[in-house]
């Protein structure tokens, strides 16, 4: 009886890595590096780092695989943090660059990834004196 069961066992394990894999399985895309929750995290002015304030790190954006978007805002009221703007709308990407619809105007970024933050670089001319921000969001 225990060959029998060998035996069976053995045909069994010898059809299932016989059956070929079929030609239309496709693999999976990979996953965009920004899908995900993200929090502010560090900001640079001039390559200086610059002390977030209370609130700050309260901030939080959230893209989606379905190519969603939303983002909340906090301000300190009392010394405690509260939810002062939400929005809603969607993210779609060229390269590096993001593009980010909120109530139909859109802001285009070039957002760098290292490991588990990302982050982005501007600048503002005042006068003769240009200024550049780096602002650096990690991965929850």
């Amino acid at each position: 009886m225990k060959k029998l069961q060998l035996l069976l066992l053995s045909a069994f394990a010898f059809t299932l890595m016989a059956c070929p894999q079929k030609d239309d399985d496709m693999p999976p895309e990979p996953m965009d590096s920004i899908i995900g929750t993200w929090k502010y995290f560090k900001s640079f002015e001039n390559d200086t780092e610059v002390a977030l304030e209370l609130c700050d790190s309260e901030e939080t954006l959230v893209f989606s695989a379905n190519g969603s978007y939303s983002g909340s805002h906090y301000e300190e009221i009392n010394e405690t943090c509260e939810l002062e703007e939400s929005s809603n709308g969607t993210w779609t990407k060229n390269g590096t660059i993001y593009d980010i619809t909120i109530e139909g105007e859109t802001e285009s970024e070039e957002l760098l990834f290292e490991e588990d933050t990302f982050y982005f670089e501007y600048s503002e001319t005042e006068g003769s004196t240009t200024t550049t921000y780096k602002e650096i969001y990690k991965r929850q």
